[in-house]
């Protein structure tokens, strides 16, 4: 992949969609790699597991408020989708608010 300027923030939306197994893991290593070279990457995504290998930190929105920010450790196991899940479904539902910082508070 490349990508047409050098910027120091990119935004993608659900970035991985249409794309094959091979796209994925480009992709991935893309986000990490200009990470790891100090940009800013916000990436849109219903796909927990894609997210959990790709992120250090996270924002889970929900009707429109930002329910949960902060380091993905501190929302979930990244190795268990399952705890991904449970950790997404409580903040959204607000069942069960996440340690981080919230929106409002």
């Amino acid at each position: 992949m490349a990508l047409l300027n050098d910027p120091e923030v990119l935004i993608l939306d659900e970035p991985q969609n249409g794309l094959d197994p091979q796209g994925i893991i480009e992709l991935r290593d893309l986000v990490r790699d200009l990470a790891d070279e100090g940009r800013t990457v916000v990436v849109s995504s219903h796909q927990l597991g894609e997210i959990a290998r790709m992120s250090d930190d996270i924002g889970v929105l929900a009707t429109g408020r930002l329910v949960y920010e902060g380091p993905l450790v501190d929302f979930a196991d990244a190795d268990d989708e399952r705890a991904m899940e449970k950790a997404f479904l409580a903040a959204v539902t607000g069942s069960g608010r996440r340690i981080g910082t919230e929106a409002g508070a």
